[in-house]
Parts: C-alpha cells; sequence; structure tokens
C-alpha cells in the first residue's frame, strides 16, 4: 500500500501567534536562536497546499471539520457503513 500525504498549510493571522511562539520569537530576535523561520531563516508558504485552515476566521471546529471532509472526499478512509 502506498503511503499518502495532504498539504496542510496553518495560517494563523499576524498577531495571533500562542504565547510560546512570541517567546521564542524575541528570543531569536536577541539572537539567543538562531534558524528561526521569519527571523533570520526566510518563511515561506508552501506552494499550492491541498488545505488552507484560517485559524481564527474558521475556529477549531470548522478547521477539523474541512480536514475531514477533504479526506473523506479522497477515500483516505472508509466511511462508517449505513
Amino acid at each position: 500500500m502506498q503511503a499518502r500525504q495532504v498539504k496542510l498549510y496553518l495560517h494563523p493571522p499576524r498577531g495571533k501567534m500562542p504565547l510560546a511562539s512570541t517567546i521564542l520569537k524575541h528570543r531569536a530576535r536577541r539572537g539567543e536562536i538562531t534558524g528561526f523561520t521569519g527571523i533570520d531563516d526566510p518563511y515561506e508558504p508552501p506552494l499550492n497546499p491541498e488545505i488552507i485552515l484560517e485559524t481564527v476566521r474558521e475556529g477549531v471546529k470548522g478547521n477539523a471539520q474541512k480536514i475531514m471532509a477533504y479526506l473523506e472526499d479522497r477515500c483516505f478512509f472508509a466511511k462508517n457503513p449505513s
């Protein structure tokens, strides 16, 4: 059986990063951490993601439904028999 993958892009709006990410970002700006994406390592959004999740606009439940619908439509797993 061949492995399948889905390219997913988690797209949070600017300024809506989790606290842990914000702390790490400050440390990277002070030079305490190197290779930090968006600070000293360029940020490159994925090319042609199959699913884009808008974390604030769609919310957790909406994004989970979006992922499940995508996977079901492409037969990643069997649906429950009726």
